[in-house]
């Protein structure tokens, strides 16, 4: 009844087996250490997870708000080099007081034809270049057409002007 070398109860609790339980007693001391470090290491993986998440979510909200500007300002660009183009090779656009105005992919650029623009000044043998601003949302430009006296309609086209808002 009782395990070999051992006769009576005492001598079992001080052995530290137990023949009950089938294994031995053991002091009480580290053995509950374990969960509050596995707890800390999940709450501090948790706060890094979360940090980096929310960088991520910033970067990407910031890219798109560039890319979506990228896309607009492109698109402006487009409808007045559109319009520039119209205006280059044609004498009749660009004078003083001149506007003319063309919507491309929802753009409308505009471009007004400036004081002393492509007119005949009196006492000389032809007109002067052509000096234009233009206009869209984001885009402020001033464009210089050199029409050789108005005999070859812009030649050179000069970019006096570009900017572009916020």
């Amino acid at each position: 009844m009782f395990p070999p070398g051992l006769t009576h109860r005492s001598d079992i609790a001080q052995s530290g087996s137990n023949p009950v339980c089938c294994g031995s007693t053991r002091s009480r001391g580290s053995g509950g250490f374990a969960l509050p470090v596995v707890l800390g290491f999940i709450i501090i993986g948790t706060l890094i997870t979360v940090a980096v998440l929310s960088y991520a979510t910033t970067t990407m909200k910031v890219g798109v708000s560039a890319s979506e500007r990228s896309a607009k300002i492109t698109a402006e660009t487009n409808a007045l080099d559109y319009l520039l183009a119209i205006i280059r090779p044609n004498m009749a656009m660009g004078f003083e007081g001149d506007t003319q105005s063309r919507t491309v992919a929802g753009v409308t650029a505009t471009c007004i034809g400036q004081t002393g623009s492509g007119v005949f000044p009196s006492g000389s043998f032809g007109r002067t270049d052509r000096v234009i601003v233009c206009t869209t949302p984001s885009i402020n430009a001033k464009i210089r057409y050199f029409d050789r006296g108005g005999s070859k309609a812009g030649v050179i086209e000069e970019i006096l002007r570009w900017d572009v808002k916020g």
